[in-house]
């Protein structure tokens, strides 16, 4: 619809006399005078892209949430008394299950001071679900990918491409498993059962985990982990989610936990905030390196960019709540 479409429609609706605001004068209004409710805010807290270890000031860009920047922005809106509830809009496939679980904590921390909504986009899988199971209230799409409770851990090993290419590698260690995540052997019988053990620690503190969240045993929720997928409606049926529906019911929702109806205008607090060139440029975020590493993942398709964007920032060994990258794909085609 054209500009010129578009206002004859309104004159039809709403008659000639119809009176518009100029959009900056509109910014920059008297809340109570546009019918907004004054007395406090929703803050909306967004953790799209993938999950890994990292600082405040990377949070939010190149599809990246890091553990410490979307703690920070929880826990910025916890402490804001204007703040009076909490929206999570979640699109992640997961990531790593350290900074997923930092996430969590304080979702945690905030729902104990306000109420927590998570409102799920295309996919809140594996590590996307972990920083949403503590919500109050999660909502979901029929369609959004949910679940894929699960994790797993590894390394590449590299030793014989080495040796077809003409390269030779010598490890030095001073102990059995020093070179337990060295890329130049593969994992001897005894740190395959170590590393073995590792993700089960890990994979039962996530499955306890959403059980507290989701008000059901370990067991219960093992029953619908082991890495499946659910769709959105299928989530609701088996209780990983508490209602169907899009962002602006779960904005509706909050509003309700905070006693206002449906139609009160609310402003709302965005986090992450976002900063301009120039401030990126001087927080050093902006560096030759970075733009020939995005004009190399430029070249991928979009679902295995957003996976393979996020490898540097892994640690080896790592333990990982990261949906396999079919499930992002099937989603990116979906929505």
């Amino acid at each position: 619809m054209y500009e010129a479409e578009f206002s004859a429609h309104l004159e039809k609706r709403f008659g000639e006399d119809l009176v518009t605001v100029d959009y900056r004068n509109y910014l920059h209004g008297d809340l109570p005078d546009l019918d907004v409710n004054p007395d406090g805010k929703i803050a909306l807290i967004y953790g799209s892209g993938t999950i890994v270890m990292g600082g405040k000031n990377s949070n939010g860009l190149n599809d990246l949430i890091t553990g410490a920047g979307m703690a920070a922005d929880i826990r910025s809106a916890a402490e804001d008394e204007s703040v009076k509830a909490i929206v999570l809009r979640i699109d992640s496939p997961g990531g790593s299950a350290t900074a997923s679980d930092i996430i969590w904590r304080e979702v945690v921390a905030a729902r104990a001071k306000k109420p927590v909504i998570a409102s799920v986009s295309d996919v809140a899988a594996s590590g996307g679900y972990y920083i949403s199971m503590a919500a109050d209230t999660i909502v979901a799409h029929p369609n959004s990918i949910v679940g894929s409770i699960g994790v797993f851990a590894g390394k590449f090993s590299t030793g014989k491409f080495f040796e077809k290419i003409g390269i030779a590698t010598e490890t030095l260690k001073r102990g059995r498993n020093a070179d337990f995540f060295t890329s130049e052997s593969r994992f001897s019988p005894e740190q395959r059962d170590i590393l073995r053990g590792y993700i089960m620690e890990t994979y039962n503190d996530f499955i306890s985990k959403a059980g507290q969240g989701r008000g059901k045993t370990a067991e219960e929720i093992d029953r619908i982990a082991r890495g499946r997928v659910w769709t959105g409606e299928q989530a609701l049926g088996i209780g990983l989610v508490d209602v169907l529906g899009d962002f602006s019911e779960a904005i509706a929702i909050a509003k309700e936990k905070i006693g206002l109806s449906r139609d009160t205008l609310v402003p709302l607090e965005i986090y992450p905030h976002k900063r301009g060139l120039l401030e990126r440029i001087r927080s050093g975020q902006l560096s030759l390196a970075e733009k020939q590493w995005e004009q190399t993942l430029n070249q991928l398709p979009l679902p295995l960019r957003k996976a393979v964007g996020a490898i540097p920032h892994f640690n080896p060994g790592e333990a990982l709540y990261l949906a396999p990258v079919d499930f992002w794909n099937v989603s990116q085609a979906a929505f």
